[in-house]
């Protein structure tokens, strides 16, 4: 877990990149912000959401890029940003 100036993007991609996709414990990583809104990274597939809320949907087979730029705007705060994705419910 991590927390405040912890919560970087070099720090969520090495947590992500240490992930084990075999262990149906460990096999996500999801921030959320003090607003509720969600973000978890599967390997095969990308979830965000407001957990008080409705899920904005998910991207399913996101390359690398797709992760690392998705993680950066979640972590930015850029929503507009985020919102611009294919999202699919």
């Amino acid at each position: 877990m991590f927390e405040g100036d912890e919560a970087t993007l070099e720090v969520f991609l090495t947590v992500f990149a240490e992930l084990d996709p075999t262990d149906e414990e460990h096999c996500a990583l999801s921030v959320t912000d003090s607003g509720g809104w969600n973000l978890a990274v599967y390997r095969d597939f990308v979830v965000f959401e407001n957990l008080e809320g409705d899920e904005v949907g998910q991207i399913a087979d996101p390359t690398d890029d797709q992760v690392r730029t998705i993680a950066a705007e979640f972590l930015a705060g850029d929503f507009s940003a985020l919102a611009a994705h294919a999202w699919r419910a």
